[in-house]
């Protein structure tokens, strides 16, 4: 089921005009978003994440919304979102999950939408460096973002 999902990912990527980009940290992902933010954008950004063919052995996910003007999505996204993460839980439970953002409005979003779908650690912070140590001191492993 995953390898057919994940075929689909690649396939229907929307391409070179996404707003956030991913990199592979050692055993980790690190996402930095900008602009405007789509839902779309969001799951597609989750979806790249989860079938990274390292996803199994990943031991933290850092999403960087700190130059993100805000979201765009609908009340019915936050159900196939919480699908996606579910299914990624399922596949990877020791993750641990930071967030890097100062706008209040993301930030409410994020702990009052996001937080109650995930069952893995979630940290806030208002800096890269901030969120590097939380993820050390929650794993052992040292983290450059």
């Amino acid at each position: 089921m995953r390898g057919l999902f994940c075929e689909s990912v690649r396939n229907n990527l929307s391409g070179s005009n996404m707003p956030y980009t991913v990199t592979w940290p050692k055993r980790g992902a690190y996402k930095k978003f900008s602009g405007k933010v789509t839902m779309d954008e969001l799951l597609e950004s989750l979806s790249i994440v989860q079938c990274h063919p390292d996803f199994d052995t990943l031991r933290f996910s850092v999403t960087d919304f700190l130059d993100v003007e805000g979201f765009e999505f609908k009340e019915r996204d936050i159900m196939l979102f919480g699908a996606h993460v579910i299914g990624g839980q399922m596949n990877n439970s020791r993750l641990v999950i930071g967030i890097v953002a100062t706008n209040p409005g993301i930030l409410e979003l994020l702990k009052t939408r996001y937080e109650p779908i995930v069952r893995y650690p979630v940290g806030y912070y208002p800096t890269r460096e901030a969120c590097a140590q939380w993820i050390e001191e929650m794993t052992g492993m040292a983290v450059i973002l």
